[in-house]
């Protein structure tokens, strides 16, 4: 269930809204905006950010997608190349705080597959692994690439200070900004402090909005 299922249930494909300019964030595409926002953002009193509907989300997502993809696979990290084949957990991209307010996906691979029925599952498995692709969208319907967000669960005692969770961040570029207990790992502490207050019950995770999970 990869990204084909977002062209089955968009019913269309139309070019996204939110946020504002981060420093994570790759350049804004020239062909991936959403025209209705740059109408409304051009209206006198136009509010700074906008919500996409579900044909803009995920519209902007496939359009952006092919160069999300090639940025993030010059990481050399093999989950970056390989999560757009795994399952994915949202019917539409969604807005998560947590991670710059960008619009995010949500996929596990099969180790990770627990992560559909999180409050049942218990603790992942050592190999399971979580890939958080994100977009921003300015006030004007401008897209642009986001960081990549890995999770990839460990042997029990590896990464004992992260949970046994093993963070990485991958930038649009495919520059690794950092990766918990390696280079960078101050700049994915954050994520760890973040997820750590999830609690055990559900292994440090949280679960895709009910409103935009797939059933």
């Amino acid at each position: 269930m990869t990204r084909l299922r977002f062209l089955l249930l968009s019913g269309a494909a139309a070019p996204l809204a939110l946020a504002a300019a981060f420093a994570a964030d790759g350049p804004p595409s020239e062909t991936c905006r959403v025209p209705r926002l740059q109408a409304v953002a051009a209206s006198p009193g136009a509010s700074s950010a906008a919500d996409l509907t579900r044909a803009e989300g995920v519209g902007l997502y496939l359009c952006l997608f092919g160069e999300m993809q090639a940025g993030y696979a010059q990481s050399g990290n093999r989950f970056a190349a390989e999560f757009v084949d795994w399952d994915i957990h949202n019917a539409q991209p969604f807005v998560s705080a947590g991670h710059g307010g960008r619009y995010v996906n949500t996929y596990a691979n099969e180790a990770a597959a627990g992560y559909a029925r999180l409050d049942e599952a218990g603790p992942m498995p050592a190999g399971a692994v979580l890939a958080m692709d994100s977009f921003s969208v300015s006030a004007a319907g401008l897209a642009a690439p986001g960081p990549l967000f890995l999770m990839e669960k460990m042997p029990a005692g590896l990464a004992a200070a992260t949970g046994d969770w093993r963070y990485t961040l991958i930038l649009p570029d495919g520059r690794i900004a950092g990766t918990s207990g390696g280079d960078g790992a101050a700049e994915v502490a954050a994520c760890h402090e973040c997820h750590r207050k999830l609690g055990g019950a559900r292994d440090s995770l949280l679960p895709v909005p009910e409103e935009f999970r797939i059933d």
